[in-house]
């Protein structure tokens, strides 16, 4: 491994199937094995590394091994909320930059009307958006030739945004307070204080 090195990995509660085996009854033995012994080495290291650093993300912060947050293996703990309106308009500039937008669509808007909903979910919203432009797009020429012969004309509207958020849901708020939850209780069961992350 070169020095310095960073670790990253994601769905970290996949490595606790063996404390949670109703939770992951499809698992086999082998895979969580594997999984055991991953957690072990986290937890008590094979040898000494420096400049190395470890990154654990999960959206199921309930499922985590009190073990692998004392000090020493997971040392900073950090909670993503949902982003706010001024992230979302962010998120929506990066996922709306390359596509053919209409004049009608304002961001602003979209990015006041989607409140709970992830950055993934926008990354959704804008797709949808899009593949919405093109069906309506190609029933107006009515055959593939003609649309790609006018494919230039092909706009993206704020109704296509509109309709797409329809398919698209946000995250409860019951699922919020849960996350706030566990966050506050991680916060009471250690003498680290669990810090607000926000990722634009």
């Amino acid at each position: 491994m070169d020095l310095p090195s960073e670790m990253s990995e994601d769905e970290f509660t996949e490595f606790l199937e063996e404390e949670f085996p109703e939770e992951f009854p499809d698992f086999s033995s082998d895979i969580t094995d594997i999984a055991s012994d991953i957690t072990s080495d986290i937890c008590w290291g094979l040898e000494e590394l420096r400049d190395v650093i470890m990154i654990g993300a999960t959206n199921r912060p309930d499922l985590i091994d009190p073990a692998l947050l004392r000090p020493g293996r997971f040392d900073r703990l950090l909670y993503i909320p949902p982003p706010g309106k001024d992230e979302r308009r962010t998120i929506f500039d990066i996922h709306t930059s390359k596509k053919p937008l209409a004049d009608d669509v304002n961001l602003d808007r979209l990015a006041g009307i989607t409140d709970g909903y992830t950055g993934a979910d926008i990354a959704s919203i804008a797709d949808a958006a899009v593949m919405n432009g093109i069906k309506r797009h190609l029933a107006k020429y009515g055959n593939d030739e003609d649309a790609k012969k006018n494919a230039e004309l092909l706009l993206v509207s704020m109704d296509d945004f509109e309709s797409a958020m329809k398919r698209v849901r946000p995250i409860s708020q019951q699922e919020i307070s849960r996350y706030q939850n566990v966050a506050e209780r991680f916060t009471s069961d250690s003498s680290r204080k669990v810090q607000p992350a926000f990722v634009s």
